[in-house]
């Protein structure tokens, strides 16, 4: 691979004004949140070929199929042998394909303690989401229950190459999956993505400062 066919991002964010961009990335949540997107219990569609979810999707072969997922992100920390039985989908695949589906599959293996960072895995996960991306590939992004470390890997990839801050690209996140719920380490790698991707640039949220407003609500 050649060093211009490397992923990057969209735009090129430091060649903008911090008020044009904060302007582009809340009419990209306006645009992305109006669409009309798959949804289920163990599953939900955040952009035109992303999607997120637990370990029920993935190991539904039946809903794989009819999201046309081709590349997977795994960050459960589980082996196929440890999946229980009551969370793997008994229901085949029906298209007419008469052999497995063929899967990229990015496999990461984070913690979540308190003092997890995912801040050295974004890299990883982001250009492996991008060049699915390029390819007009759908992408799965799941964890075991979904609501924290694959909410994490979804909102910097979104930050990074959709020229959303953190607070929109949070905020379309969870209007999509409401049951996100971070840990406290996950969020702080988020803020210092942020910081990273807008360098002199002020912050568009804190966790910090979305859980008082929310107790004050």
């Amino acid at each position: 691979m050649t060093p211009s066919d490397l992923p990057r991002p969209i735009h090129k964010i430091h060649e903008r004004s911090p008020r044009s961009f904060q302007e582009a990335s809340v009419r990209k949540y306006q645009e992305l949140a109006g669409k009309n997107f798959y949804r289920d219990e163990n599953c939900s569609q955040i952009l035109d070929f992303l999607f997120i979810g637990n370990i029920e999707t993935a190991y539904n072969e039946h809903l794989l199929c009819k999201l046309n997922i081709e590349s997977i992100v795994d960050i459960s920390n589980m082996e196929p042998h440890q999946i229980p039985r009551h969370r793997k989908s008994d229901c085949p695949c029906t298209c007419a394909l008469e052999t497995s589906h063929p899967r990229a599959r990015l496999w990461l293996g984070v913690g979540e303690s308190r003092n997890t960072d995912m801040l050295p895995y974004f890299e990883d996960i982001s250009t492996f989401i991008e060049a699915a991306r390029r390819k007009d590939k759908n992408v799965l992004v799941h964890s075991l229950e979904g609501d924290s470390r694959a909410t994490c890997a979804i909102i910097q990839y979104m930050m990074k190459y959709h020229d959303m801050t953190l607070r929109c690209a949070f905020n379309l996140v969870k209007k999509r999956w409401p049951t996100v719920n971070m840990s406290a380490s996950f969020q702080h790698s988020l803020e210092m993505w942020e910081r990273k991707l807008l360098p002199g640039v002020q912050a568009s949220m804190t966790f910090e400062e979305m859980s008082r407003q929310n107790a004050w609500n």
